[in-house]
């Protein structure tokens, strides 16, 4: 394993220095932050709603309307004239003077105005208890009993992880397509280039194939990782998401999907790189792949709409599109952990069967350096170069 070892770490050294990985990973940043905080933006308005009291009896009002609705906020005032111009330069959004009267700029507010009507009719309540001789403490018992309790069949939905099962489905997506073709095209490359007559001279195929793989594959971690991290505090600084362990659960989720997903692309592209003589020749080699990731993003947005559609629960069993399909639903609460184990156990399957085909093809057709190679003749020159 040292020399697979040794060629991960030259594709990481690689991988680093190249100015495209540094201008995609910034542009990633820049898109996430960007919609963390459009998002912030939107949805983190202000919900304040600011009264003024012009006297004593006013004051009143304002606090009973406080206990009612923590988002009312009471500014005192001298006059019936200040509170005018408040309302004119915006600084309130009603007025109650006197305890008689509620005065809008223009349209009443149908909700302010109802928890001040309700606020009022306590505080005269609780005078005319008072004034029947009534305990304080029993007028205040009386006027605010205790709530009933709220629940509801279903968790609460604030839009927040549907918000991030998005954000997920199109890091994925890149990160899944971007990588996948990183390991085509430098198998390409180094069979072009002849490296890897040089490098097999030394390695076995399957030391160099597993380097390679490892070697991009902690690359795109790496950059996954720290995407979904800035991302996620971009979108705590911004109110888009409230409980930080939403935050946590969505990276491990991101995180885990990615290996899985990389697992199985890269051990199909490594094999699609390694068909074709020349780099001209990948893009439609690699046509079928890039297709199966692009229809399995927009399945991902499918599921995300429709998460107990037939084309959601198909998608989430399929090796090809699981990744972008379990890893937004497992976000959104969509998905059982039955869904989550059966899946996963499946991919993982295919992981295990694919890395041995891989290997086998890679060997069988790396070094068939002036045509495109069908895959039974990969599969046969592998035979032949085992059994010599």
């Amino acid at each position: 394993m040292r020399e697979a070892r040794l060629v991960a770490l030259r594709e990481i050294a690689t991988r680093l220095r190249q100015r495209s990985l540094q201008l995609s990973t910034v542009l990633s940043l820049v898109i996430v932050v960007g919609i963390a905080v459009a998002a912030g933006v939107v949805g983190g308005g202000d919900d304040r709603e600011t009264v003024a009291v012009v006297g004593p009896a006013s004051a009143q009002v304002g606090d009973a309307a406080r206990q009612l609705d923590p988002g009312v906020v009471t500014r005192r005032l001298d006059d019936r004239a200040a509170a005018e111009q408040a309302l004119r330069d915006g600084d309130v959004d009603a007025a109650v003077l006197d305890g008689r009267e509620i005065l809008f700029e223009r349209n009443a507010d149908d909700g302010l105005a109802a928890v001040l009507q309700e606020a009022s009719a306590r505080v005269r309540a609780a005078q005319t208890l008072r004034g029947a001789g009534l305990d304080p403490a029993a007028v205040s018992d009386a006027l605010s009993p205790p709530p009933l309790a709220v629940a509801s069949l279903e968790p609460e939905d604030d839009g927040a992880a549907e918000l991030v099962a998005f954000v997920v489905v199109l890091i994925l997506f890149g990160q899944l397509l971007s990588y996948g073709m990183a390991v085509a095209t430098g198998v390409v490359e180094e069979k072009t280039s002849r490296i890897v007559e040089v490098l097999l001279a030394t390695i076995r195929p399957w030391q160099l194939l597993a380097g390679k793989i490892v070697g991009i594959g902690l690359v795109g971690l790496g950059q996954l990782l720290l995407v979904t991290v800035i991302g996620g505090v971009a979108a705590l600084a911004t109110g888009s998401i409230e409980v930080s362990s939403d935050v946590a659960v969505a990276i491990g989720v991101a995180l885990a999907w990615y290996v899985v997903g990389y697992a199985i692309y890269s051990c199909l592209f490594a094999v699609t790189g390694a068909l074709v003589p020349r780099q001209e020749d990948l893009q439609s080699a690699a046509a079928p792949l890039t297709l199966a990731i692009t229809a399995s993003y927009f399945v991902g947005f499918v599921a995300l709409q429709s998460p107990d559609g037939l084309l959601a629960r198909v998608a989430a069993y399929v090796p090809l599109s699981s990744p972008l399909v379990m890893a937004p639903r497992i976000i959104a609460g969509d998905a059982s952990t039955a869904e989550v184990v059966v899946s996963l156990a499946i991919a993982l399957a295919t992981i295990a069967a694919l890395v041995p085909l891989a290997a086998r093809l890679y060997a069988g057709s790396v070094l068939q350096l002036r045509t495109r190679v069908s895959v039974r003749r990969a599969w046969r020159a592998a035979a032949t170069d085992r059994a010599g």
